[in-house]
């Protein structure tokens, strides 16, 4: 049973469309785990006073709750990078931007945003493949 042509370009279609998807779902996992789980209606300290700017605490006096591994791995990795490296990471991620715009592929601004989280994370960064 053979394919017709139009049968094929539907096929490749669809075959790009997953990939493109697959590398959004990517971007958007990556996003949320850099993210951790910043709350801006939790309360703070008033800045001024001892603690200022801090989570306000729970009954304990603590300042709030403990972050998970996966927080805490993330928090110490984002204060690794040195403002050199995050600028070069902001370079990058500005010229990846502006290529993504001017070939107008929405995939490109999700491989684009992997990058610029990989850069950030001292990780190698992934081709931008388009």
């Amino acid at each position: 049973m053979s394919q017709t042509d139009a049968e094929l370009d539907a096929l490749d279609r669809l075959r790009r469309l997953t990939r493109r998807l697959n590398l959004d779902v990517a971007a958007w996992r990556l996003k949320l785990a850099l993210k951790g789980s910043y709350d801006p209606s939790q309360p703070r300290i008033p800045s001024g006073q001892p603690g200022g700017g801090r989570w306000a605490g729970g009954s304990d006096g603590s300042t709030g709750p403990k972050p998970t591994g996966a927080e805490r791995r993330v928090s110490m990795a984002a204060r690794r990078i040195s403002p050199a490296a995050e600028a070069e990471c902001e370079r990058l991620n500005k010229r990846d931007m502006a290529y993504c715009t001017a070939i107008k592929n929405p995939a490109c601004h999700g491989q684009a945003s992997l990058r610029y989280a990989f850069c950030l994370a001292g990780k190698p960064i992934p081709p931008l493949p388009f």
